[in-house]
């Protein structure tokens, strides 16, 4: 509707042309026009009036449609809905911020916990290993869940028990399990064994001393009193087992003889100490306080994973798995009985342990556990050995046939069992709101806030200011900063934590963010889209959000939407938003340059944020240009000694620990020589190591945070393994966003130098890495690792800055990276996985094959996207120099490609290539496939399934066998795509380099630095945004947003170290970090920069002129006075007239016919000199050629001056200023900006779709670099390097040195423009009418092209244009000449064979119908009174309908674009502001006039009509006023669709029209500007309506119900809509600039089938007559005929298989269509008596403007697509 008030204004009257936003055309009501003396019209005051009304309307649609394109930029395929999480009662106090609390888990992780006895489990722990644990990991992958398996009774190494540590590590993780598991989380092999009863690690003081006054036994005591020592430094103070190696260092010697001999003599002196501590317990301390003394490790785990919980608990999470071996009890005892049973040593011992057995599975498991849960296996014991005979297996042998079969059952079971309890345990799950996205999201952060409170102490001084800021009046944000390490994070969770008891009088609702520890706090978009819907959802606002995947320019929105939804905070509800760490935010973006941080916030909104200081994270610098005032800024100040020491006491008691007093010194006197809290914080976890009778050796603390850091991991490694704790750190810090705990496992498993390291005492039955080592590392690790999500996955990484930089420094060295970065490729390609065995060498040298058994690593896991693999693979491989690999697997791989666009972004996928190409400069597939990615980019942001046609268009005709093997790939795609017979898109590898897409608007000011590595652009965008790139690989640097309003132009000025911004009030520089340096308020007159490295800045206004310090905006004391009398004022409204350089400056006066040479050095002006002679004031008809472009020439000796008439460069001398030389320049140019390249051989600049070039020495012209819309800028340092910047918002690299690549549809080019096509009934041709160059007006050509040869057959010129054609058969065409006359064309021949009686009416148009299957041609009577009919083989008038009397007689006659015919005999067209009448074209009469003033009152216009073959409804697009939702009293107009019964003749009440998506657009200022007003509709079929509308959406309506049946979104503007009855699809086109995009519909499922987004705008699309493909016409300057098959149907189209009508004709044929002297005759039988229509034009010899409107609506002018 925005082109249709368009075209209604610049319309004089006459006929008009159908546009854009009607269907059937629209031309303004006429009346009966009075001429003036002149003979020109003069408009009635009516019309004066109407006109006036529509310019108003326009204004303000113009207004509303230019806000809507800032609002919503686009509706992604991909949205999010939010969720009302509140929907059944008041909002979760974990979306109120509420910190206080309990916090559920949402990790979404399958963790169990395996307990078994080590012995007599071996092979089933084994089978479930290899057989169970896969198959369950695929399927909770596939339901997007972790799944995590804890098997503590293998690879237990030496250093694992020489601390006795591993019982309290294993209940640890059995905690964990039952915390973080979704489902089952506890397993037990429990058999006939009991298990080990291991030493007690740590005895209370008091219950120690007790047992030890009973022990009888002299040597148990001093056993006792040797091992276990008393600790004073636990509170209440311990009794703590010594490691073993202090006194038995051969422990953990590597000397096996000494080892066993420790061992050994360990073994005998614990038994003796376990003995008398068990006999002696229950006597000292009564029997269930004894109980831990005497029960197992087993019983332990049983007690806490199964008895502990109620028995529908452990229904839902455990899980017993009972193996009887039959008659066991009667076998005889011997060492291999005893790995299944207690059976040798003492009796009582034995009698012991089976009695604990018994009553541990008899009563206490069997009680607790519900009978489906206990699964029973009854097998036999074997002594048969193995197949070798040289090992013994008794008992279990995997060998034997019967324990095969079992083992094969009890994996089978395990997953049966554990996937039920999964999925029902997910159901449940599922129904809470815990795995809402953004539930989830607000809960780790509440999480992570109560961690850092949990120890938190002083810094009152800080938190005080804090409180001030929250309980006073302030509008501003407030900033925490300081150096890394100071507290600042603590500090913000504190804070948060107070806010409710700080704003006691009102209900504080704080959203609280910690940057950088989950993903959607990691990057700008997530982050503001999370803040939006959580503020939204409190305050009850439920609305739509689109999701934004990629792309800043959709920050845009996200700004707007925080704008909004901070305005729903209340006095009594205020918003409290803290942002804690916003140097972690990722830089993409520019989300550092915090051009989002609100800075001017309402007063029940407070906002506090805390940052580093350093300038390299940027984010202070801004925060202090944002926020002047000192008072807004609080540094965390070092913390004073009380606070230490309160500090410390708090830690020591929630740890339950003291410190001697030296060695509570010792810890204080490190923290003043460091005063950071990390540092204290570091020393004190070392402190909480050393025990009171540690030795002054073992209290040492280290001086810095980097030394304590590095010490922590030298303890680790001698701890757990120098290489294994190296390469598990290496490849945490390696990996790109963390690992999660079960992919480190499967990395370090696949990594044989740790294996071998792991493997020196003993080789485990699976090549994995035993998983109490990993867990042991964690656990020491735990303090200084922070868990947060990545990429949907739970991950382990660095909690702190300072780690990650020193694990670097340690582990990730030039020598080992590759290394750790092959581990982490081969792990996320699955290179290991699905049973695929890696070799390897093990200690001894000997080689083999093992299974890893690693997860698989997918494009999928069911369907969720395995995000994982998608953004570490390409990383990891390139990284680690495979770089084939990455080409076979990632870069080169349609299927990996497809995948990573559609999970993450293309933004990702073009950094990947980059990265790539770094690697591999020379590599011809990855810098196409990088091109291809680069000029798709907008295609695929739109879309990214376009991937396969945008692929395949680009590379046809490429033949490396990279390329070849890609594009097959594409072809195998499956799902539907479009793909058009001609190279429609701008190839790779061409002149363009890069095609940068982050501006919304056209792009208006372009600069490039003197070393042309540098562009600056701007766009009058929403973000006002000026942006800088990076030209040689295309990267966006910085985006500096709203620091004015209307940039205009940039200018690199001061050494380059600034930009000048022109905005429409001011001009400003900005420094490179978006500092603004200064501004000079000039709104007006003319500037340019000069001087050395453009260290000056002239400007002008009036008639003098002054010089400005580049650098610091200040005016120097150079003034520039005119000389010459008269003085004259200086040109002032275009850049293009004022030119600089190093030494003289140009300006030319405001007539535009003089130049003045200024003269830097000297401080002098010129005279002015007359270049261009002003015409004589009483000549209107002489030629006024004005100055129109100057430029000076690198060497400074002349300046070029050139006009618009005829282009001519005129050289003049800047000593002399004598015309010294002129290169004749061409007609059809338009000079503007001239620019020289450096060494002044050449001078360019725009012109309207590309770039003019002059060789200045050999003075030729030529034309370079098209584009597919008007350039708006050109510039270059060197004749290689160009970018360019045009209307269609992109900014353009190219390297003109390159050649240029021909597009097919240039070298096929029929001519310069369709003016008009038809399709014929054999849908294997299309007849065009073209014009040959642009200078023809009136004559053209008219062809039969075939489709399926993509040849001309038939070729005829013609020295007039028809007005319109209609096709009557597959041989016969009627065409509209210029004198009005109908005739047929024979396409055989190219002859007129028939000439139709009479003439049709004046600005007909193309409303000439061919009806009744062809006989007969229907159009309006000679004056529009009435419409007639002719026999189409006779060419006679056949009738003459006419309405009745008293509308006949109306003055107002038929408004021809309304005319619209149905399928049912019947037409309907509206007399111009008058009634609507229906005629009967096969009874010959008028049936229906339709009055009702709800669709013909004056101000109603009727935009389209639509009947059903039934002819018993008219759907008439029109105006409906509706109630304004926000004014009661108020309407608004909104175009909607009236149903009128013809039958009942009266109007319905069921208006097509969405009331829904209207109350919402009027009820909320965030939506002003979209509208639910019908843009363009369609029938479907007889019962079925489309519309296309102002919000962009498409809706298909019910006609005999009025029901809306769907909205189809996905458009970005209103859309073009065009079907076809035989078609199974309709299209939607989006033609305008900011989409460009067509999209194909299922008519019956009303699906989207496929999208394709072009380079270059279309002039109209239709779908071909076989209903399966589709043609398009090219724009001009290159005519083309496109035709789209839509691929990976069930029903291609194949024109090949028509018949072929035509023969190739070479001949080219003459068809004369106008007849002056034989049209002009009356013909007086003719029937058709209506009069003439008068005009104020000269009737019949309206040009080709008028000319067109066959199927397509190909006549439309090039300057719509300007609109």
């Amino acid at each position: 509707m925005y082109r249709q008030y368009r075209a209604d204004l610049m319309g004089s009257g006459g006929s008009k042309k159908p546009t854009k936003g009607a269907p059937n055309g629209w031309a303004p009501p006429g009346g009966t026009p009075e001429t003036t003396p002149d003979g020109k019209r003069q408009l009635t005051e009516e019309e004066k009036a109407k006109k006036q009304k529509l310019l108003d309307d326009y204004k303000l649609l113009e207004e509303k449609i230019k806000e809507t394109m800032k609002l919503l930029t686009v509706r992604e395929k991909t949205r999010v809905n939010m969720k009302r999480i509140t929907d059944s009662g008041p909002v979760s106090p974990i979306l109120q911020g509420d910190i206080s609390v309990d916090v559920p888990t949402t990790a979404k992780i399958v963790r169990i916990f395996t307990s078994s006895t080590f012995t007599d489990t071996m092979h089933e722990r084994n089978v479930w290993m290899s057989e169970a644990y896969p198959r369950v990991k695929t399927f909770c992958q596939e339901l997007g869940y972790e799944f995590q398996v804890v098997d503590m009774r293998w690879g237990v190494r030496d250093e694992a028990m020489d601390d006795h540590s591993t019982t309290d590590l294993c209940l640890k993780e059995l905690q964990l399990c039952q915390k973080l598991s979704t489902g089952p989380n506890f397993v037990t092999l429990l058999s006939h064994k009991y298990g080990y009863r291991s030493l007690t690690r740590e005895i209370d003081a008091e219950e120690f001393d007790k047992i030890f006054a009973v022990i009888e036994s002299t040597e148990a005591k001093e056993l006792l009193q040797k091992w276990y020592r008393k600790d004073n430094n636990a509170v209440p103070p311990m009794y703590l087992l010594s490691p073993i190696s202090k006194h038995l260092p051969d422990f953990i010697s590597s000397n096996k003889d000494a080892s066993k001999e420790a061992k050994t003599k360990w073994w005998q002196e614990s038994d003796i100490m376990q003995a008398a501590l068990e006999s002696s317990a229950e006597q000292a301390l009564g029997v269930e306080a004894a109980k831990k003394y005497i029960i197992s490790v087993t019983e332990k785990e049983i007690q806490m994973g199964l008895l502990s919980l109620d028995k529908e608990k452990a229904g839902k999470t455990c899980l017993w798995f009972n193996r009887v071996i039959k008659n066991i009890d009667k076998l005889e005892a011997n060492y291999q009985l005893s790995r299944y049973m207690e059976c040798l040593g003492p009796e009582d011992k034995v009698h012991k342990a089976q009695e604990l057995l018994y009553d541990l599975k008899q009563r206490q498991i069997a009680e607790c556990l519900p009978q489906k849960n206990i699964i029973s296996y009854s097998v036999s014991w074997t002594d048969k050995g193995s197949l070798s005979g040289e090992i013994k297996h008794d008992g279990i042998n995997p060998v034997v046939t019967e324990h095969k079969k079992y083992l094969k059952k009890l994996a089978d079971d395990f997953v049966k069992a554990v996937t039920d309890m999964i999925s029902a345990s997910i159901k449940e799950r599922e129904a809470s709101p815990n795995t809402d996205p953004l539930y989830a999201e607000c809960l780790q952060h509440i999480r992570f806030s109560q961690q850092k409170c949990a120890n938190f102490h002083g810094r009152e001084t800080t938190l005080g200011k804090i409180k001030t800021y929250l309980t006073t009046q302030n509008q501003k944000p407030l900033v925490i900063h300081g150096m890394s390490g100071c507290g600042k994070t603590s500090i913000m969770a504190m804070a948060a934590k107070l806010v409710p008891s700080w704003m006691n009088n009102t209900e504080p609702v704080v959203i609280i963010r910690f940057l950088g520890t989950t993903p959607d706090s990691s990057n700008i978009n997530g982050l503001l889209m999370s803040i939006i819907q959580q503020i939204n959802i409190i305050y009850g606002y439920q609305i739509d959000v689109p999701e934004i995947v990629d792309s800043g320019k959709d920050l845009t929105d996200l700004i707007k939407e925080l704008q909004f939804a901070l305005r729903h905070a209340r006095p009594s509800r205020p918003i409290v938003l803290m942002l804690d760490s916003l140097d972690q935010l990722d830089p993409t973006n520019n989300a550092r340059a915090l051009q989002w941080l609100p800075t001017i916030l309402n007063a029940s909104v407070k906002v506090i944020v805390s940052t580093l200081e350093d300038d390299i994270y940027e984010c202070y610098p801004k925060l202090q240009q944002k926020l002047k005032d000192p008072s807004l800024f609080v540094p965390v100040p070092v913390l004073e000694k009380k606070d230490v020491n309160n500090i410390l006491d708090s830690w020591l008691k929630s740890n339950k620990r003291t410190l001697t007093a030296e060695q509570r010194s010792i810890v204080t006197e490190a923290f003043d020589k460091c005063p950071i809290p990390l540092f204290l914080k570091l020393s004190f976890d070392e402190a909480c190591k050393w025990n009171s009778f540690s030795s002054v050796d073992e209290t040492r603390l280290q001086a810095t945070v980097r030394d304590s850091i590095n010490m922590l991991y030298s303890r680790l490694e001698v701890r757990h393994g120098e290489i294994f704790v190296s390469h598990a750190l290496g490849y945490l810090t390696t990996a790109t966003s963390g690992l999660s705990e079960s992919e480190l496992e499967d990395v370090l498993s696949c990594d044989d130098v740790v294996l071998n390291d792991v493997y020196v005492y003993w080789t485990p039955p699976i090549r994995r890495l035993p998983p109490l080592l990993l867990v042991r590392l964690r656990t020491d690790l735990q303090e200084y690792i922070v868990e947060r999500g990545a990429d949907g996955v739970r991950v382990m990484y660095w909690y702190h800055r300072q780690f990650i930089e020193a694990a670097r420094s340690r582990y990730c060295g030039d020598k080992i990276t590759r290394h750790l970065h092959t581990g982490l490729a081969e792990f996320f390609s699955g290179t290991w996985s699905k049973g695929n065995k890696k070799p390897y060498t093990d200690r001894s040298g000997k080689s083999g094959l093992e299974d890893r058994h690693v997860a698989a690593q997918p494009m999928k896991y069911g369907d969720t996207y395995n995000v994982r693999k998608m953004n570490n693979l390409p990383f990891h491989r390139i990284m680690a120099g495979h770089l084939e690999e990455v080409k076979m697997e990632c870069l080169a791989n349609f299927h990996f490609l497809l995948t990573k666009l559609v999970s993450t972004s293309v933004r990702n996928v073009v950094y990947d290539y980059q990265a790539a190409k770094k690697e591999l400069p020379q590599d011809y597939a990855v810098e196409m496939l990088h091109d291809c990615m680069q000029l798709s980019q907008q295609a695929l942001i739109y879309d990214p399934y376009q991937l396969a046609p945008q692929f395949l268009i680009r590379l046809a005709g490429e033949q490396n066998p990279e390329l070849l093997q890609f594009c097959s790939q594409c072809k195998k795609y499956p799902s539907p795509y479009l793909y058009p017979d001609k190279d429609i898109l701008i190839k790779p590898g061409g002149q363009m380099v890069y095609m940068l897409s982050e501006h919304t608007a056209a792009v208006t000011g372009l600069d490039m630095t003197q070393d042309g590595k540098t562009i600056a652009t701007c766009a009058d965008d929403d973000e006002q945004s000026v942006k800088t790139w990076n030209v040689e690989d295309g990267t966006l640097i910085k985006s500096f947003n709203k620091l004015g309003e209307g940039p205009d132009h940039v200018t690199f000025i001061a050494n380059d170290s600034m930009i000048l911004v022109e905005y429409a009030k001011n001009m400003k520089a900005i420094q490179l970090s978006g500092e603004v340096a200064y501004t000079l308020n000039h709104s007006s007159g003319a500037y340019t920069p000069a001087g050395k490295d453009r260290c000056s800045l002239a400007i002008f206004k009036g008639k003098v002129g002054a010089l400005f310090d580049a650098y610091t905006g200040k005016k120097t004391d150079v003034t520039f006075l005119q000389k010459s009398s008269p003085m004259r004022d200086i040109a002032s409204s275009n850049p293009s007239v004022i030119s600089g350089s190093e030494r003289y400056i140009v300006v030319v006066d405001e007539d535009w016919y003089r130049i003045s040479v200024i003269d830097i050095e000297q401080k002098t002006m010129s005279n002015w000199v007359v270049v261009f002679e002003p015409p004589p004031p009483d000549d209107d008809e002489a030629d006024d050629r004005t100055i129109d472009a100057v430029a000076i020439t690198p060497d400074q000796t002349s300046v070029v001056v050139s006009n618009y008439t005829d282009n001519d460069l005129n050289f003049y001398s800047l000593e002399t200023l004598q015309r010294t030389r002129v290169i004749k320049g061409n007609e059809q140019d338009f000079c503007d900006t001239y620019r020289f390249t450096p060494d002044g051989k050449r001078l360019y600049f725009k012109h309207d779709n590309g770039i003019v070039v002059y060789d200045l020495d050999k003075e030729e012209r030529s034309e370079v670099l098209p584009h597919p819309s008007t350039v708006n800028g050109v510039i270059c340092r060197s004749w290689k390097t160009l970018a360019t910047i045009s209307e269609d918002t992109a900014v353009r690299i190219w390297d003109i040195t390159k050649p240029e690549k021909q597009q097919q549809t240039e070298s096929s080019s029929l001519g310069d423009k369709v003016m008009d096509y038809c399709l014929l009934p054999n849908p294997r041709y299309i007849v065009l009418t073209v014009r040959k160059n642009k200078n023809e007006t009136d004559s053209g050509l008219l062809m039969v092209y075939d489709l399926a040869t993509k040849n001309v057959v038939r070729k005829a010129t013609m020295t007039d244009m028809p007005k319109a054609m209609k096709i009557l058969d597959d041989k016969e065409l009627l065409m509209l000449n210029g004198n009005r006359k109908l005739k047929t064309v024979n396409l055989t021949s190219m002859e007129v064979s028939n000439v139709f009686q009479g003439k049709v009416c004046k600005y007909c148009g193309d409303k000439v119908e061919v009806i009744k299957d062809g006989k007969e041609i229907l159009t309006m009577t000679r004056g529009k009174k009435g419409i007639k009919t002719y026999d189409r083989r006779s060419g006679k008038t056949k009738a003459v309908i006419y309405p009745p009397n008293d509308v006949k007689e109306l003055k107002e006659r038929l408004d021809d674009s309304t005319l619209t015919v149905g399928k049912c005999n019947l037409c309907v067209c509206r007399v111009d502001e008058g009634p609507i009448v229906v005629f009967d074209f096969q009874k010959n009469v008028c049936v229906h006039v339709i009055r009702d003033k709800l669709l013909t009152a004056d101000d109603k216009i009727f935009w389209a009509g639509f009947m059903p073959s039934d002819g018993s409804i008219l759907a008439i697009q029109t105006e409906q006023e509706i109630p304004n939702p926000k004014k009661k009293s108020d309407t608004v107009s909104t175009t909607s669709i009236a149903i009128y019964d013809l039958k009942k003749e009266e109007l319905t009440s069921r208006w097509l029209f969405d009331k829904e998506y209207f109350n919402k657009y009027h009820s909320q200022q965030n939506r002003k500007g979209l509208d639910v007003s019908v843009d363009n509709s369609m029938l479907l079929d007889d019962e079925r309506l489309l519309t296309s509308s102002d919000d962009f959406i498409l809706r298909v309506w019910n006609l005999k119900t009025g029901e809306l049946i769907k909205r189809l979104e996905g458009h970005r503007i209103a859309a073009k809509l065009v079907s076809h009855d035989k078609s199974p699809y309709f299209l939607s086109l989006a033609e305008w600039d900011e989409e460009n995009a067509i999209r194909v519909w299922d008519k019956k499922s009303l699906e989207c089938v496929t999208s394709f987004r072009l380079d270059h705008t279309l002039s109209s699309t239709v779908v071909c007559g076989d209903g399966r493909s589709f043609i398009s016409i090219t724009r001009p300057p290159t005519a083309n005929v496109v035709h789209w098959t839509l691929v990976g149907i069930t029903s291609v189209s194949d024109l090949a298989a028509k018949p072929a009508t035509y023969k190739p004709e070479a001949k080219v044929m003459q068809l004369t269509l106008d007849d002056d002297d034989e049209d002009e005759k009356e013909d007086a039988l003719d029937p058709d008596d209506d009069v003439d229509e008068i005009s104020d034009v000269d009737d019949d010899d309206d040009d080709n403007d008028d000319a067109g409107g066959g199927d397509g609506d190909a006549k439309e002018d090039e300057d719509d697509g300007d609109w």
